[in-house]
């Protein structure tokens, strides 16, 4: 399979319709749905309106996170229903029940240092990427992400690196 060929930038207020989803699992799972998810991620580079698509795992080997960039919602879909089935059953068979339901996010804040401004996702970083997996209810979303956003602020101001 291939590796990932160029950055991906991560952009405030981007147009594109991005998903993410977090996969648990069994620590002894994680690099066989790691696979299975690269694998059924790599036809979808083909696809009508495809950006980008990154996949992550955790260091204690209970989540892997994907990372998704197309053009529309429509084009999402359409590419999804593309897919075989067996592709996406490797990888469902192997995580917990719950987890894995694709949600779409939009972009409210970005804090970058790098000259550029934006955030590149890369497999040449050496940087470490924390993701956090919060879960809300809407009317609590809001003052959450005005939270987050201070605590990012004030730790990343303060924190060297």
């Amino acid at each position: 399979m291939s590796q990932l060929t160029k950055p991906i930038r991560i952009h405030k207020d981007a147009a594109y319709v991005t998903e993410i989803n977090f996969l648990h699992m069994n620590p002894d799972q994680q690099q066989p749905v790691v696979d299975a998810v690269r694998q059924a991620a790599e036809p979808l580079k083909q696809q009508s309106g495809f950006v980008s698509v990154s996949v992550f795992r955790s260091t204690d080997g209970t989540r892997v996170a994907t990372y998704i960039q197309w053009q529309t919602a429509d084009l999402l879909q359409q590419a999804r229903e593309k897919l075989p089935a067996s592709l996406l059953e490797a990888a469902r068979s192997r995580i917990e029940p719950e987890s894995g339901k694709p949600r779409l996010y939009d972009v409210v804040y970005a804090n970058d240092r790098s000259a550029e401004g934006v955030t590149t996702i890369s497999t040449e970083n050496t940087d470490t990427i924390f993701i956090n997996e919060i879960t809300t209810q809407p009317p609590t979303q809001a003052r959450l992400l005005e939270l987050v956003i201070a605590n990012n602020e004030e730790q990343s101001f303060r924190t060297p690196g």
